[in-house]
């Protein structure tokens, strides 16, 4: 599939734009985080790998570990 109809691409594309404003000028571009995704209740989660990808997409340098896959 070519990037132009990548569902992936699209959204980041229509999402992000030009850029957060904010985030430009408040972070620093050597900031780092760490996180964590946890229901507050038992659930059936979906979607993991492909939100794992958005992620690598945004940042390629991201260590991202998939605990659990859907189901």
């Amino acid at each position: 599939m070519s990037s132009e109809g990548d569902p992936i691409d699209l959204a980041l594309r229509e999402d992000i734009g030009a850029g957060d404003v904010t985030t430009t000028l408040l972070v620093p571009d050597d900031s780092r985080a760490q996180a964590r995704i946890l229901p507050r209740e038992k659930a059936i989660i979906a979607g993991t790998l492909t939100a794992a990808e958005v992620f690598r997409r945004v940042d390629p340098g991201l260590k991202i570990s998939v605990e659990l896959t859907d189901g």
